[in-house]
């Protein structure tokens, strides 16, 4: 027999339904939130786009917990620019290729022994520059006249 049968039943689901979404939404929206703060002391785990994903569930979950993200301090500038114009700030640009550069290759010279393997992290460390430098740079809004 088919739930399709049983009115009460199938509307039960069907609440149950979104309740259940939104909480595995809020579930992985905390757990990127998790991994954003992780990134923060782990300069090889990135922070903004566990950020982004967390937003992202937010949004979609609970419009209070993606309103505290959005006017956090340090994260809701980022996060506005991405959302309202798809584009990171210059010093963020910064700070993430520095710390990319710097971290990872730290990694490479000290932990890496195989020149190879050196290679392959030296490749890893452009790659992961070129996607930071292909993500537009956002300008200086035009300052109002009001």
């Amino acid at each position: 027999m088919s739930i399709l049968r049983f009115p009460v039943l199938a509307s039960l689901l069907e609440t149950t339904k979104g309740k259940l979404d939104d909480s595995m939404l809020k579930f992985v929206g905390y757990f990127f939130l998790v991994l954003a703060f992780i990134g923060i002391l782990l300069p090889l785990l990135p922070t903004t786009p566990f950020l982004l994903v967390a937003a992202m569930c937010f949004a979609k979950s609970s419009p209070e917990l993606h309103d505290k993200l959005m006017n956090h301090k340090v994260f809701g500038p980022v996060l506005r620019d991405w959302e309202e114009r798809r584009c990171i700030n210059c010093k963020v640009k910064i700070i993430a290729i520095s710390s990319v550069t710097f971290f990872t290759g730290i990694s490479v010279i000290f932990m890496l022994k195989n020149i190879y393997a050196k290679s392959f992290g030296v490749l890893i460390i452009l790659i992961a520059i070129g996607i930071i430098l292909k993500i537009p740079t956002c300008r200086k809004s035009p300052p109002s006249l009001i």
